[in-house]
């Protein structure tokens, strides 16, 4: 899809009308799932995600994102999963979208990488501890989780957890983000 514009009907949650209007720029992925692209509302650049699954489930998927994002938000790790911006109707398909993460694929991060073993290494921590604490908080079971799941952001990562009595700090020169 390119350069498509979409004005989509309003639906209202919590007392609160969500509106989007959006410009498709690209699609990013095909799943079986559906579809996500890249959108600009604005200057705000964000991912948008088309349903092929049924409405429920959609709506689902978006409401435990918005949960994980503020769960981790109020833990100082909102930094792990994106953002939900809202939730809207396209026609008679329910659609969302969330914030854009400015980085690199696994296998793209992984291609170009000096240190192949420690970044391995770092990634699997800061996943572990992302994992740990939504199952911790929100009782969640992830049970999707692949590479095209997980986005590496250029940037230090400095996290200390306790889990279990144990005390956890790690340093990473990059940041694991973990999108669905």
């Amino acid at each position: 899809v390119s350069q498509s514009r979409y004005h989509e009907k309003s639906i209202v949650t919590n007392k609160k009308v969500l509106r989007s209007s959006f410009q498709l720029l690209t699609q990013l992925d095909h799943g079986s799932y559906g579809n996500v692209y890249l959108a600009k509302r604005g200057e705000i650049l964000s991912i948008v995600k088309q349903p092929r699954m049924a409405e429920m489930n959609l709506l689902q998927e978006a409401v435990l994102q918005h949960l994980s994002h503020k769960t981790m938000e109020a833990l100082h790790m909102a930094w792990a999963v994106p953002k939900v911006y809202d939730v809207f109707f396209k026609g008679e398909e329910i659609w969302f979208s969330m914030e854009y993460i400015y980085g690199s694929s696994i296998p793209d991060w992984f291609a170009t990488t000096k240190t192949p073993d420690l970044d391995l290494v770092c990634l699997i921590a800061q996943l572990a501890l992302i994992l740990a604490t939504l199952e911790k908080h929100l009782n969640l079971d992830h049970r999707d989780l692949k590479s095209s799941n997980l986005l590496i952001k250029k940037e230090p990562c400095h996290l200390h957890a306790t889990f279990h009595e144990i005390d956890w700090t790690l340093h990473s020169p990059f940041t694991v983000v973990l999108l669905d």
